[in-house]
């Protein structure tokens, strides 16, 4: 994944770093690719965005549509995440990511499409946490 590029940057660019930059790196990470367009901030009918939707470029394909749920906790905010508040504060980004990935699968713009959804959690520059979610 695009966790090289964040291991490139230095501390301080980490100074007002936050979720966009996570995504600008996926993005940038995956912006060749042959068989998917990816789409950041993807809008969903009634308004909703997912952080970051792979589109297979021939919709013909068997290839599921993938979305990506990111989120971002400062390294200040959780100094040790092996610490109980740390695994705590983890635990709930990760939930509210898997929450908004089962909302986004029910949309009608993923009706009768095969799709694929997964929560990630980073700490500064390290992915802590990528779950599959199970679509349904």
């Amino acid at each position: 994944m695009a966790e090289g590029m964040l291991h490139a940057l230095s501390n301080e660019d980490y100074k007002r770093f936050n979720e966009q930059y996570v995504k600008f790196g996926m993005v940038a990470y995956s912006w060749d690719n042959a068989f998917y367009i990816m789409k950041s901030e993807y809008e969903l009918k009634g308004g909703r965005r997912v952080d970051l939707v792979l589109l297979p470029k021939d919709p013909a394909s068997e290839l599921a549509t993938v979305l990506f749920e990111c989120k971002y906790i400062k390294k200040s905010d959780v100094p040790d995440p092996e610490s109980v508040k740390g695994k705590n504060i983890i635990a709930a980004s990760l939930a509210e990511a898997v929450e908004q990935l089962s909302e986004y699968s029910s949309a009608s713009d993923f009706s009768g499409k095969k799709i694929s959804m997964w929560a990630l959690v980073f700490v500064k520059d390290v992915c802590i946490k990528q779950v599959h979610v199970a679509v349904g």
